[in-house]
């Protein structure tokens, strides 16, 4: 009994670690169901459409997860100034051949930034992803389509909120050399289950978390491991005793008087069949 409870939570606690981070402390994610993606293709490769549909696709089918991003209209919104918009619930994507400055001093071996704003709930309110166009070694354009549709899908995992991740085999590890495919790896889904959860009501009474006044309700793997222990921790206790002292124990239901745990010794009980 005790070894099959040892393994039960040494196994649920192996599943509900995990190694996602968030880009910035009480993170709770953008707030709408639907979040309107718009692109401004200007100064972008050709292929840039398909990439950024590969990338919502990606984000869009992760089981449980009520996330949605919808891909709208093509914008004209210069990158320089995507830091500063005052666009809400909404992600511009651009192509900068300024990287370097629109992007906040970012080094031109950096393929591309994404970047959000958090308001004081916890939620996000906007975002950007800025794909560099300026030149050197992170120049989008002449990336692989691999590395391309990587970098779409990872800096728009950043602009959702997430940070990186210590999973190598992960969409969000920092690095893409690593990489042998784009798919999600269950870190990432776990991740963007724990911003964007299917069971989240509208700001934020979480079906399964807990209510916490100027923060966000955390209903992540640690808690989860808590609650998993504790409802544990009375079987485990109760076979250490059983095991100890030999005694049983059972609910009699003989009438209305009888409504708490007993305990006792068979050969002291005389109401014990012999046999």
């Amino acid at each position: 009994m005790m070894k099959c409870l040892l393994t039960l939570i040494i196994l649920f606690v192996s599943l509900t670690s995990s190694a996602f981070t968030l880009t910035q402390n009480n993170l709770r994610g953008f707030r709408d169901k639907k979040l309107r993606v718009s692109l401004n293709p200007a100064n972008c490769i050709t292929s840039i459409e398909s990439e950024l549909d590969f990338a919502i696709e990606l984000w869009n089918n992760v089981p449980g997860s009520r996330l949605e991003l919808i891909k709208e209209s093509q914008n004209s919104v210069a990158t320089s100034s995507y830091s500063s918009f005052g666009f809400v619930q909404t992600i511009l994507i651009g192509c900068s051949t300024n990287f370097s400055s629109d992007a906040g001093g970012a080094g031109l071996t950096t393929i591309g930034v994404g970047s959000s704003t958090m308001q004081g709930t916890g939620r996000l309110v906007k975002g950007f992803l800025i794909l560099n166009e300026e030149g050197g070694a992170g120049q989008y354009s002449t990336q692989s389509q691999a590395v391309r549709r990587f970098t779409m899908a990872h800096e728009l995992g950043h602009v959702l909120g997430l940070g990186h991740s210590s999973v190598s085999e992960g969409l969000m590890y920092p690095s893409v050399s690593s990489k042998a495919d784009t798919n999600l790896h269950q870190d990432d889904m776990d991740g963007i289950i724990y911003l964007y959860p299917l069971d989240e009501m509208d700001e934020g009474l979480y079906g399964c978390g807990r209510i916490e006044s100027g923060g966000p309700l955390l209903p992540g793997p640690k808690n989860l491991t808590l609650l998993f222990v504790f409802l544990l921790l009375p079987l485990f206790l109760w076979a250490r005793l059983k095991k100890s002292t030999g005694l049983s124990f059972s609910f009699p239901f003989r009438g209305a008087e009888h409504d708490s745990f007993w305990a006792r010794r068979p050969e002291n009980n005389p109401l014990a069949e012999s046999h």
